[in-house]
């Protein structure tokens, strides 16, 4: 949804449900919500005499992503050939499992807000936009090594960890022509 009055105050919310077969029936969908605001102050009637602003505007967002990029197959115990044995007469193959079911796998979540400035100036000649943000990302989905001593040579993903980034990003583009 969005909605903007008189070209100044502008709200977006979205929501969105994603589902994957890569995580067991329990945590097969993710929902991922966001939303933002803006206030266009180049637009107020106190700026129309600043006659250098071509556009200033503040905003900020807030969101969640999600992250199912795994291989096929992951939240189910797999078992490989293993050879076989011969008892008399009777020819027996043998399995090993090769990797370990885990119905608990679930999404990677990114949650991530962002305040920024945006500013056009002297008849567009000159762009700055100015942004702070912070990123989590929890339930980070990681393949796990096993001793080998555990008798598997297989890396089973779990949700393990979380990661924090944040920063300042600026950018500035003149026109000097």
């Amino acid at each position: 949804a969005f909605y903007s009055f008189d070209d100044r105050y502008l709200i977006t919310v979205t929501g969105r449900a994603d589902g994957s077969s890569r995580f067991g029936e329990n945590n097969r969908w993710g929902f991922f919500p966001s939303a933002a605001v803006g206030w266009r102050i180049s637009e107020e009637a106190f700026m129309q005499t600043a006659s250098a602003v071509d556009e200033l505007k503040v905003r900020a967002s807030w969101g969640v992503t999600g992250n199912q990029e795994i291989g096929i197959l992951q939240t189910a115990e797999r078992l490989n050939p293993a050879g076989a044995a011969v008892f008399g007469d009777v020819f027996a193959p043998s399995v090993v499992v090769a990797s370990f079911a885990n119905e608990d796998l679930k999404w990677e979540e990114t949650t991530q807000f962002n305040v920024g400035l945006n500013a056009t100036l002297f008849n567009e000649r000159v762009n700055f936009t100015a942004d702070y943000y912070i990123k989590n990302t929890t339930d980070l989905l990681l393949a796990v090594d096993l001793p080998v001593s555990a008798g598997f040579n297989s890396r089973p993903i779990y949700n393990l960890g979380e990661i924090e980034n944040r920063g300042i990003e600026l950018a500035l583009g003149v026109d000097v022509v």
